[in-house]
């Protein structure tokens, strides 16, 4: 399921480069070696050694909070691996989406397209998950909610551990909330003002909801936040 979408040659590359690490060490391929080859080619993995402790530890209470969430509330998307590194993901902006090749002559086309302030095409650490079901327009509206909760429990965890908001971290979860919320008001139609402000004015109580969930599991929060530090 991780893998969906992916292409034919794309599987292919993960079997070898799985196989290859087994036969370098002379020993039959494991779970592990498709982990490590899973991590580099699919969730796009990157060390990252310019983080500070302190960021780390923000980074961590975030994503924490999102896994306490999904753990309370046994959402959708079940956790499969909780990372603090650096990831990649795709460009989005309105144009669709911009994949940078650094390959010289390889330049994507699409790239030119995008504007000048875009999000950037990494994130500070990810929870990574896997769907129950592979088709998503059979899930029930309160499956639906508990997924944007669990998204908004991040900026949640941090008030409720730190004291403090972080609104510039995290951004990417919130416009999908708010994306995920606008089509579901819309129906379809055109996303008018006032649809907009109707997806903001959910958002806020939805978070609220978050915070109120993860008030009773703070001890919970810190426990993953340290496990997240050590490893």
């Amino acid at each position: 399921q991780e893998t969906d979408g992916q292409t034919y040659n794309m599987i292919d590359d993960i079997i070898k480069q799985s196989l290859q690490l087994a036969t370098f060490q002379t020993r039959p391929v494991e779970e592990n070696d498709f982990e490590i080859t899973l991590d580099r080619e699919v969730r796009r993995i990157k060390p990252n050694t310019t983080m500070s402790v302190q960021e780390k530890e923000l980074v961590a209470t975030y994503l924490s909070g999102q896994a306490t969430a999904r753990h309370i509330l046994a959402t959708d998307q079940q956790i499969v691996k909780i990372t603090t590194e650096t990831v990649d993901k795709a460009i989005k902006s309105n144009e669709g989406f911009g994949i940078v090749s650094e390959a010289k002559d390889h330049k994507n086309e699409n790239h030119d397209l995008l504007p000048q302030t875009r999000n950037k095409s990494t994130r500070l650490g990810f929870v990574f998950t896997m769907s129950k079901t592979n088709n998503h327009e059979l899930v029930s509206d309160e499956d639906q909610e508990n997924e944007l909760m669990a998204l908004l429990a991040g900026q949640a965890a941090l008030e409720l551990v730190k004291g403090k908001t972080f609104n510039n971290f995290g951004k990417e979860d919130r416009a999908k909330v708010l994306d995920l919320l606008e089509k579901k008001i819309s129906q379809g139609t055109p996303i008018t003002d006032g649809i907009r402000q109707q997806a903001i004015a959910i958002k806020d109580a939805l978070y609220q909801k978050a915070k109120k969930l993860l008030q009773g599991h703070v001890s919970f929060v810190k426990t993953i936040t340290d496990e997240l530090l050590k490893n």
